[in-house]
């Protein structure tokens, strides 16, 4: 998110109006010097979540390849995907998370 705030903020307001709603966690909004406050980023159409603290203990307790900010991110992927089985509609871009 950080390289397409520094980029062209243009980019973050396509996808939304052209894929859907962007959801980004709480704790990667807060690494984003380029903006002053997170209504910057909901004004770009952007939704801000924040983790279950479940997750965030989760995150931290793991090492491996990945960050902690994909960590943080997996469980709201597969909580997102699930529900949206359950309810019996389609799962497709129509959820996009951004880290």
């Amino acid at each position: 998110m950080i390289d397409f705030i520094k980029a062209d903020r243009a980019v973050l307001e396509f996808v939304v109006k052209h894929v859907g709603p962007l959801h980004v966690v709480s704790p990667v909004v807060d690494e984003v010097n380029e903006i002053d406050d997170e209504n910057e980023l909901v004004e770009l159409g952007l939704v801000i979540v924040e983790p279950e603290l479940e997750d965030a203990f989760a995150a931290t307790g793991q090492s491996g390849p990945t960050s902690f900010q994909d960590r943080l991110c997996l469980p709201l992927i597969v909580e997102t995907k699930h529900r949206r089985k359950n309810v019996s509609q389609p799962y497709h871009a129509k959820h996009a998370f951004l880290w």
